[in-house]
Formats: structure tokens, C-alpha cells, sequence
């Protein structure tokens, strides 16, 4: 609570991954004045997500009451915002640990809604419990990278995010997920922001624990 708390203090928003939260226990959960929350559950045991937003930055989109659309109950979500400064799509996801298909089917979920770029900007952060590249998963007994690969997985992110909808990674190379055997980077953002915005400067992210 007070890391949260401490978070929201110094950025505009937070997306939270397995979050194992229920109706009541988001209901009882109280973080700050100053900022409002948005929540997916599934069950105490398992997935849901949430996305904690500071007033001061809702109010630069004031056209339109925020709308919270829990794309796939407990797995994705995403906070729709306009406003005369323009219009932003915040997703925050945790996709299936254990189904390739499950999470084929999300991402396919996301493709599907993702609005173009000159509509609005796009950001989508979670855990994505999949790697993208060789060197993503690293074994610890043999001191080796994994040739386990996301064929399907892969696929939707090339042909329908990266090729139909712009969406690049903003990258962090940190193996964020450490378990006894391996450490990988499953934690991951994306955005559709036009590479002509960032000729000047350099993007970056960091997953925090």
C-alpha cells in the first residue's frame, strides 16, 4: 500500500499485474485523494489487473468521463481518455501463464480494438508471459539462453501489432521474472507513437517489482 502510494506520487499513472483482488477488497482499498483506480478481477488466486490514475492527469482529458473497459475480465483492460489535448488508450494486461492459445487469443483481443495512431495514442504494459527474442529466458543450470520460442504468439505480434497497428516495443532489458530455474523478461510496453515523435530523445521503460 504505501509503495503504491509512494508510486502514484511520482508519475501520472501505474498499471498493476496479479492483482488477485475481488469487488470487495477494491471497494475497501483506499491510496490516495489525489488519484482514482480501475480494476479486473478474476479470483483471489489467480490474474486481475488495475491501473491507478492521478486526478491532475485525468483532467487534461476532460472532453469525456474516463470509460474503464475490462476487455477480458481478470486479463486486460483498458482506460479510454479524450480531451482537447488529444486522446490516449491506456492498456494494462497479465496474459495466460500457462495456454499459447489463451494468450493468442488476448493479443488478439487487443489487435482488434487498438485505434489508430491519429486517433489516439496507445500505451499497453503488463506481463505478457511470453518471450519475443532468444535471449528473453536464461537458464540458470546451464548458464545458457532458452531456445523455447511463442511461434503463434510471435506471429500476432508481428503481423497484426507491430506491421497493422505501429505498435513498437518500448524496451527495458531487465529479466524481470525470476524463478528457481530461469530468469526471463516477460514484463514488457508498447506504444503506437509515430517514430518521427522520438527522433529527438530516447524511450525507455523499467518493469518495477
Amino acid at each position: 500500500h504505501l509503495y503504491l502510494s509512494n508510486l502514484i506520487s511520482r508519475h501520472d499513472f501505474v498499471g498493476l499485474q496479479e492483482t488477485h483482488g475481488t469487488p470487495g477488497k477494491a471497494r475497501a482499498f483506499s491510496i490516495r485523494e489525489d488519484s482514482q483506480t480501475f480494476w479486473s478481477h478474476w479470483d483471489q488466486r489467480s490474474s486481475g489487473v488495475g491501473l491507478l490514475v492521478t486526478n491532475s492527469f485525468l483532467s487534461l482529458f476532460s472532453s469525456r468521463p474516463p470509460v474503464w473497459e475490462e476487455v477480458v475480465k481478470g486479463r486486460i483492460g483498458r482506460l479510454k481518455l479524450r480531451g482537447e489535448a488529444g486522446n490516449l488508450d491506456i492498456w494494462v494486461c497479465y496474459l495466460s501463464a500457462k495456454s499459447e492459445l489463451e494468450r493468442e487469443a488476448h493479443m488478439l483481443a487487443i489487435a482488434s480494438r487498438i485505434i489508430p495512431a491519429e486517433a489516439a495514442l496507445s500505451i499497453i504494459m503488463g506481463d505478457f508471459n511470453l518471450t519475443v527474442s532468444n535471449e528473453d529466458r536464461w537458464l540458470k543450470a546451464t548458464a545458457e539462453y532458452s531456445s523455447e520460442s511463442h511461434p503463434r504468439c510471435r506471429a500476432v505480434l508481428q503481423e497484426r501489432w507491430k506491421t497493422a497497428s505501429n505498435l513498437q516495443e518500448i524496451f527495458q532489458d531487465e529479466h524481470t521474472c525470476e524463478s528457481g530455474l530461469v530468469l526471463s523478461r516477460i514484463d514488457r510496453a508498447y506504444c503506437n507513437q509515430r517514430s518521427s515523435f522520438r527522433l529527438d530523445m530516447h524511450v525507455g521503460c523499467t518493469a518495477l517489482a
